[in-house]
């Protein structure tokens, strides 16, 4: 996405998040950006996941905020393999423009973080002993797994703009790529997202949202 079509804006919790290419809509909720993140993906996704090694499918690689989380939060003794899907990539240089490494007081993962952006696309990179990282230039609808999650992040734009991201045939392909007990969590709450969730076999559950939210959606795969 072009630069010009971006703009940084400084959410209620003084992080940041970029406007997006549709009307209204952004990368992140304007009522605060790491807030929300550290509540859908990190409290009621990775911390609900207690295995030493964790696959994590992330649908919107954006900004790069969930990874980055995901990598400050990771349990030590945990390997965690983290494949991220973006079709439509921001230029590193805007995203380096982003506080996160200011609001969060992590100068020393400064590195990661454009890293993490710079990093070539398709090829799967070992960020540290502990967390091995692809992302992939592609969309869900192309992609081919080839292993079982435990994890998935739908951070997909909103079903407004993008219904193509929120059907029945793409969670149902998740459903089959994930390991049993494994957890998808998204900031959505819409109802016919729920309820195609339940029909794809999933057990959701809505939980308390993000500061803006009422609700947020967790789904586990069970039997």
């Amino acid at each position: 996405m072009a630069n010009d079509k971006l703009k940084i804006r400084i959410t209620n919790d003084g992080s940041s998040t970029l406007s997006s290419k549709f009307e209204n809509e952004h990368y992140h909720s304007v009522h605060g950006a790491l807030s929300e993140s550290l509540h859908v993906f990190i409290q009621n996704g990775l911390l609900q996941i207690h295995k030493k090694k964790i696959s994590i499918l992330e649908m919107g690689f954006g900004t790069g905020l969930n990874t980055l989380l995901t990598f400050i939060h990771k349990n030590k003794c945990k390997q965690i393999n983290y494949h991220s899907i973006e079709s439509d990539p921001i230029d590193s240089a805007m995203a380096l423009k982003l506080n996160y490494i200011e609001q969060l007081k992590i100068e020393k993962l400064k590195d990661f973080f454009s890293e993490i952006h710079h990093c070539s696309w398709d090829e799967k990179h070992f960020l540290d002993h502990s967390f091995n990282f692809i992302k992939w230039k592609t969309t869900m609808q192309e992609v081919s797994f080839t292993e079982q999650y435990d994890l998935v992040y739908y951070d997909a734009f909103g079903p407004r703009v993008q219904p193509e991201l929120w059907t029945e045939e793409l969670f149902l392909k998740i459903f089959n790529s994930m390991n049993e007990e494994g957890v998808l969590v998204t900031y959505c709450a819409k109802g016919e997202v729920k309820r195609i969730l339940k029909r794809v076999g999933f057990n959701v559950k809505s939980l308390p949202g993000p500061p803006g939210k009422r609700e947020m959606t967790q789904a586990i795969k069970i039997g």
